[in-house]
């Protein structure tokens, strides 16, 4: 292998970076904006709910859960499964097991 045609394309390599070194690339071409049309008018602002003594007795019924949203609680639930395999084998009947992956409130 001559090294004499790999020393001319190093030095041409290098002769070819060196004269790139400084420069500053070409502006980019100008391009036409499409006319766009004005957004529509935002829609009137709620005013923002004020909580004191003649409102909280609202604002509080819309926090505290109904007696039909805790009906959950009167459900028998057992904090094992060892608990309702027990249970279950007494009493003859199958067994629920709920499990999920994650947050329960991410769901994933």
């Amino acid at each position: 292998m001559a090294v004499a045609p790999i020393l001319a394309r190093c030095s041409f390599a290098l002769a070819l970076g060196a004269s790139l070194v400084g420069q500053t690339p070409p502006p980019p071409a100008p391009t036409t904006q499409p006319t766009q049309t004005p957004p529509p008018p935002a829609a009137p602002v709620d005013p923002i709910p004020v909580l004191d003594g003649a409102t909280f007795a609202d604002h509080w019924q819309h926090i505290v859960p109904t007696d039909d949203e805790m009906q959950w609680r009167a459900i028998p639930w057992l904090g094992t499964l060892a608990e309702a395999v027990v249970q279950a084998h007494a009493q003859d009947k199958p067994i629920l097991l709920w499990a999920m992956n994650g947050h329960p409130l991410a769901c994933t």
